[in-house]
């Protein structure tokens, strides 16, 4: 199937937005990656109005929060509730907007208080390593918050709070392997799988990177004969490009 062909199959019958799956009905995911998946291969520069008017009206006005079609009656489960897909979404929505020249109507509101230092560390301290794949999600989303709210809304608070994350991400980090919860908590691989999102923070923000060594000497230790991350075989995108991530000058 060629390119053209493809992104046909996911184009809802009305042509606005992306579905996630051929044949579906628009959601935001599928229009957010499929415009990102457009420009990265230069087959658009801008949006289209009727586009970014699916995306921009998927943002609730008081919570600042995006909300595609595709979370509503969302079954969840005990590890991703209601407010994770929530950053997960909105935190996918920022970057693709920026993509694009484009800003979200409304403030994020609902990240206005993790410019409180006490309010962030109090959300810190709840952070529990032995999930530490799932914590990087997290710990990504209020680091990217963070520089939204400092470069974009100019929120007081900002950028003292950004950097009491990163210094507290010092603290926490594992001198043996460069990663977080790999002390005792976690495998070295659930700590790859997850510190490989705080590091894009760490990356965008020039942030000096600690025991960078040893984090190299650990990811690539992990590294299958394959190629691949996985330990069920083939790797993931996602995690075998902590090979690339992490092998970037530090």
């Amino acid at each position: 199937m060629n390119l053209h062909a493809f992104f046909d199959s996911i184009k809802p019958d009305d042509g606005v937005g992306f579905a996630s799956v051929p044949g579906g009905k628009a959601t935001l995911y599928g229009t957010l990656y499929g415009a990102f998946t457009q420009s990265y291969l230069k087959q658009i520069t801008q949006l289209s109005p009727e586009t970014l008017h699916f995306i921009l009206d998927c943002q609730d006005p008081e919570t600042g929060f995006f909300k595609g079609p595709e979370l509503v009656g969302n079954a969840l489960n005990d590890i991703h509730d209601q407010e994770h897909l929530l950053f997960h979404l909105t935190c996918t929505a920022l970057p693709a907007l920026a993509q694009f020249d484009a800003k979200p109507r409304y403030p994020l509101r609902f990240a206005h208080p993790f410019c409180e230092l006490e309010y962030l560390q109090q959300w810190l301290d709840q952070r529990d390593w032995k999930k530490a794949w799932l914590e990087g999600n997290n710990l990504l989303f209020v680091g990217q918050l963070l520089v939204y709210l400092r470069d974009i809304e100019q929120h007081p608070g900002a950028e003292k709070a950004l950097e009491h994350w990163f210094l507290w991400l010092d603290k926490q980090v594992d001198p043996a392997t460069g990663l977080w919860g790999s002390n005792g908590y976690c495998s070295k691989f659930d700590a790859m799988c997850g510190g490989y999102h705080q590091l894009l923070v760490y990356y965008y923000e020039n942030r000096k990177v600690q025991y960078p060594k040893a984090l190299v000497d650990t990811v690539l230790a992990l590294q299958h004969l394959d190629g691949g991350f996985s330990p069920s075989g083939g790797g993931e995108i996602g995690r075998a490009s902590c090979r690339e991530r992490v092998s970037s000058p530090v």
